[in-house]
């Protein structure tokens, strides 16, 4: 799952992630983040730090509630001076902006085996997949 209020780099890290066999869910805000994840149970969330609506902090808030399935790993987005505050708040692995493409592959297939591996959501192939709606 990404979730990135920039529109042109929401549709980049689709069509990147899809071309590397993920099936992404992909949101503008973190307003509806209870409920994509409910929906599409993904086994990752991509996580802008600087979404206009939602802090970061409450979106790990969210994540890291009772009502939220256990073990999805979340990788912040952000800039260099960021990346202590991501650790802190409990992300599994921070990226800097501009993104570096092939190391958004190589964290998204790692963390997202992790979450798999708890039972959330697989591609009918056994791919790990972050979900995507209608596919």
């Amino acid at each position: 799952m990404i979730v990135e209020n920039d529109h042109a780099l929401r549709e980049l890290m689709e069509r990147y992630l899809s071309g590397e066999g993920f099936r992404v869910v992909s949101a503008a805000s973190g307003k509806d983040l209870h409920m994509l994840v409910q929906a599409h149970r993904p086994a990752l969330i991509v996580l802008d730090m600087e979404l206009p609506e939602l802090a970061s902090a409450d979106a790990i808030g969210q994540i890291a509630s009772p009502w939220f399935p256990r073990g999805i790993p979340v990788i912040l987005l952000g800039s260099p001076s960021q990346m202590q505050e991501a650790r802190a708040l409990g992300a599994v692995d921070y990226l800097t902006k501009p993104l570096n493409w092939p190391m958004l592959a190589a964290v998204s297939k790692k963390w997202a085996r992790t979450g798999a591996h708890l039972g959330l959501a697989r591609s009918p192939g056994g791919r790990v997949v972050a979900g995507k709606p209608g596919a």
